[in-house]
C-alpha cells in the first residue's frame, strides 16, 4: 500500500440515518469537487449497490454502511485493495475497542 503514503488528509464525516447509496453520495460530491478525505455514513441503504450493479442488503441495525472519497495515485484495478485493507482494519479496531467480534460481509 505504498502507493497510499503521504500526509494523512482532513477526515470529514456525513453521518445519515437512511439513505439510498453512500457511494451514490459521493460519487455526486466527487463530481460536484468535494475535497478527498470525506465519508458519508448510513445507518441503512436502500438502494445499496455491489459490484456489477447487484443490490446489496444493507438494513438499519446490522452493519456500517459508509463510503469515502480517496484520490489515491492507484490503478483503477488495484483500487479494490483499499477496500479489502479499510474492512480488515475497521473489523479488527471493533474488536479490539469494544471486544465484540466484528465480521465482513464481501461485496457482492
Amino acid at each position: 500500500m505504498r502507493h497510499l503514503a503521504g500526509e494523512a488528509k482532513e477526515l470529514r464525516l456525513d453521518v445519515r440515518k437512511t439513505v439510498g447509496s453512500t457511494n451514490r453520495i459521493v460519487k455526486d460530491l466527487a463530481a460536484a469537487g468535494a475535497p478527498e478525505g470525506l465519508a458519508v455514513i448510513a445507518e441503512e441503504q436502500t438502494e445499496g449497490r455491489g459490484r456489477l450493479g447487484r443490490s446489496f442488503y444493507s438494513p438499519a441495525g446490522t452493519g456500517i454502511y459508509l463510503s469515502m472519497l480517496l484520490r489515491p495515485e492507484l490503478a483503477a484495478e488495484k483500487a479494490v485493495l483499499l477496500t479489502v485493507t479499510a474492512a480488515v482494519a475497521v473489523a479488527e479496531a471493533i474488536e479490539e475497542i469494544a471486544d465484540r467480534e466484528a465480521q465482513i460481509k464481501w461485496v457482492n
